[in-house]
């Protein structure tokens, strides 16, 4: 079962897992290493495909596209974001397809094709349901789930979705099957060029879809869903029509889940932290009920698992948010040290989040943006990401700050036109935040370095330390 919430009697409720050995598990990462070092030295990978990849996350994925959108809304424009996903993907590829791309696009010939095509062939599939077992058939499709390969090849068999969205002209963004599609338009009277965005957008998913028809895939349209974000404050506003993707026609929604993540229509994320500050207090009253039970140092690490790594999913989207849009999630963290230091509602929190070390929410924030601009800085980060920062260019000149490795290291964030948008992007606010830190912090050599010298300066402005 995909969930155990979900209904035994239907069969697409049923995901196939290959059952593997230790030990072919232990062949197929040395393998997928080297794979994934010929990727990256010849420079074959997807650039906005940010599955199964070292330093990419759906955070970092969500990052991108949110800022483009915020850097749209900021200049005065709409933008359409189509969320799409596929049925069945790893089960329906087709295995001389796989082959013939891995040798024609990415350069996988010799001995090391035939290896891969040992790896596919050959294997069997079985069904066993209370103790009766079916007859073992051969696979003739799909990599295995379960597998250490069998993502990474997924995302190579569908790397040329990305020059579909490029011949269109739209922005796109993949993690595993899960596909984005977003494109900005101006806000005018008479709506055409939202028309001319949607019919991009729309064109674009045609193709693809006829595409995956050609290899064997298709788009889940149950699941499939639209978002048009603009400012709340736009004095024109986007028309309410639907958005054909594909065969399907869809209403935009005020709100959709995007890889864990809702984003609603003013990107606002009022929704988002809802959702969070809900599960987040769904999950300390189970612990309050058995604090009394466990130590101190129990409850802490059950608060850190369920409830503030919950809190701190994609809490880079919440940067340059006012207080006040903050407060709930202030307020869920706040509770969170009350059940681990069992101290009163009415005690204030700031000396038990210092005794617990842990950094207020927005600065925690801060402290995840800070260290994705260091990754950025130092090629540890995708390059979607790090292209959005630009040193600072002396033009040739020598100041006499210019010796220090601080202002060397100094960014330049792009102009904004609204505070409430365009400051909240990436772009503009990890620079700001990097040009805000001490260059004996910013210099750090290592990441372990940096994470510890930042902490401890957050730490202090914080608490008044």
């Amino acid at each position: 079962m995909k969930k155990p919430t979900l209904c035994p009697d239907d069969l697409s409720n049923y995901r196939p897992v290959s059952l593997l050995s230790f030990l072919s598990k232990l062949v197929e990462r040395v393998v997928c290493r080297q794979l994934a070092n010929h990727l990256f030295k010849c420079d074959l990978y997807v650039p906005v495909q940010s599955a199964y990849r070292p330093h990419h996350s759906t955070e970092t994925a969500l990052l991108k596209v949110v800022n483009d959108l915020l850097v749209s809304i900021d200049n005065g424009d709409a933008a359409v974001l189509a969320l799409l996903d596929q049925s069945a993907a790893f089960d329906t590829i087709d295995h001389s397809i796989l082959l013939n791309r891995l040798n024609a696009c990415f350069g996988v010939s010799g001995s090391v094709l035939s290896w891969f095509t040992s790896y596919l062939s050959c294997r069997f599939q079985s069904v066993s349901i209370s103790g009766v077992t079916s007859v073992a058939v051969l696979l003739l499709y799909g990599v295995p789930q379960g597998s250490v390969l069998g993502p990474v090849l997924f995302t190579l068999y569908n790397s040329p979705i990305h020059s579909i969205s490029l011949k269109h002209g739209v922005s796109d963004h993949f993690y595993a099957d899960d596909e984005q599609i977003y494109a900005s338009f101006p806000l005018v009277p008479d709506h055409s060029a939202q028309a001319r965005a949607y019919s991009l957008v729309s064109n674009c998913v045609g193709e693809t879809k006829r595409w995956m028809s050609d290899n064997l895939i298709q788009f889940n349209d149950q699941k499939s869903d639209a978002l048009v974000c603009y400012s709340k404050s736009s004095r024109l506003k986007p028309t309410d029509i639907p958005l054909s993707l594909g065969e399907a026609s869809i209403s935009p929604s005020d709100a959709v889940r995007n890889l864990g993540v809702t984003l609603d229509t003013h990107l606002t994320m009022q929704k988002h932290i809802g959702k969070v500050c809900s599960s987040a207090f769904y999950h300390l009253r189970k612990i309050a009920k058995i604090r009394k039970h466990i130590s101190r140092a129990a409850a802490a690490q059950l608060v850190s698992a369920l409830v503030l790594s919950n809190i701190d999913y994609g809490n880079s989207l919440l940067a340059g948010l006012p207080d006040n849009r903050l407060y709930p999630l202030q307020k869920a963290q706040n509770a969170a040290a009350r059940v681990v230091t069992g101290a009163r509602r009415r005690d204030p929190m700031s000396r038990h989040l210092k005794d617990l070390h842990w950094l207020p929410i927005s600065y925690r924030i801060d402290f995840k943006i800070a260290v994705l601009t260091w990754r950025c800085l130092n090629g540890c980060a995708p390059s979607y990401l790090s292209s959005l920062l630009h040193r600072r260019n002396l033009g040739g000149r020598t100041l006499r700050s210019s010796s220090s490795s601080a202002s060397l290291t100094d960014l330049v964030p792009p102009s904004i036109h609204v505070k409430s948008y365009g400051r909240r992007a990436f772009s503009n606010y990890a620079p700001t935040l990097w040009n805000s830190l001490p260059g004996s912090i910013r210099s750090s050599p290592t990441l372990q370095r940096f994470r510890s010298a930042l902490k401890t300066h957050l730490f202090r402005a914080a608490f008044n330390i």
